[in-house]
């Protein structure tokens, strides 16, 4: 059940170091700043739609009788 919001949480500081990161900044030729801005919103629409999700299943686990 922790899981799924443990897992959206942890990709927050993926960034620094990914070669995924470095070749999309240089594909549309963001800088470095415009490029951590575009991740960061990706990283909190990912989390937060991991919270609503797990949110839901451990709703409908409760009330599965």
């Amino acid at each position: 059940m922790l899981a799924l919001p443990i897992g959206c949480g942890s990709l927050y500081s993926s960034y620094a170091n990914h070669a995924g990161f470095r070749m999309v900044k240089e594909s549309f030729g963001m800088t470095t700043g415009e490029a951590t801005d575009y991740h960061k919103l990706g990283g909190s629409i990912h989390r937060g739609c991991g919270r609503v999700l797990a949110a839901l299943v451990f709703n409908a686990s409760i009330h599965v009788h």
